[in-house]
């Protein structure tokens, strides 16, 4: 080694010597804000990860508040529609329309094909989904209560479709009795119908009662989905309660 080099070395080697509690702050200073700066960050992320959960579970409770109101309407239509039905096949048991009873009568004749039900899914679960934010409903209990639910909402639509189809089945044989009517000035619908006719064919009253029994598995499939639904709001409800 050359003599300079030598003396370079004496030279560092001295002033570290002398500067070495000055360096050490330095770098201990740059340290802290390296770990600083990254302790921040990650405390930001979890406050906006914890943002976002919040707003799933809050959007979630929303989503049900949506279903029940409109389960609550499907529920409405099948019972009122059940009640029709069941009326209108006492007056055929009986072979007689009382006065008054022809109104009831007609009403049923309206209403009672219109099966066509679609319980709406839950759009925030969906887009958890979607986004892969699954581990944001952190109770894993509740998650797999949410995926039942979503579950349980297509099996019953799966069911509505069903029975809409074999009630529309029976459509077929029962309108052979039904003349529909429609005023061409002011579109107003109107109904005639053969009741001996009616009265006198046993197939058409069996074909009828099956219809009865297709809008009672609707009142039952409704308010069977609306518990549920009211379960599942209470769960999320204790959660937010609980992690928020």
């Amino acid at each position: 080694m050359r003599r300079n080099d030598v003396h370079f070395m004496k030279r560092i080697l001295t002033t570290l010597s002398q500067k070495w509690p000055e360096y050490l702050l330095e770098i201990l200073v740059i340290t802290s804000g390296i770990l600083g700066a990254f302790l921040l960050n990650s405390w930001n992320e979890n406050r906006i990860e914890r943002k976002q959960a919040e707003s799933y579970h809050t959007r979630i409770i929303d989503d049900l508040d949506l279903f029940i109101e409109g389960a609550f309407v499907i529920k409405k239509d099948a019972d009122e529609t059940l009640r029709l039905i069941t009326r209108s096949l006492d007056m055929l048991e009986n072979k007689s329309i009382q006065d008054g009873q022809e109104v009831i009568f007609k009403k049923t004749m309206s209403e009672y094909y219109r099966y066509n039900f679609i319980l709406p899914e839950l759009p925030t679960f969906e887009e958890i989904k979607s986004n892969g934010d699954l581990d944001l409903i952190y109770d894993l209990k509740l998650r797999n209560s949410i995926s039942s639910f979503q579950s349980n909402i297509s099996k019953v639509n799966a069911i509505f479709s069903f029975v809409g189809s074999e009630n529309q089945a029976n459509v077929f044989y029962i309108d052979q009795y039904v003349r529909s009517r429609v005023d061409t000035l002011t579109y107003a619908r109107s109904f005639d119908f053969d009741f001996d006719g009616m009265v006198n064919d046993p197939a058409f009253i069996n074909h009828f009662s099956r219809v009865a029994v297709h809008w009672r598995a609707n009142a039952n499939l409704s308010t069977y989905i609306i518990e549920l639904a009211y379960e599942l709001k209470e769960q999320v409800n204790e959660e937010i309660e609980k992690s928020f």
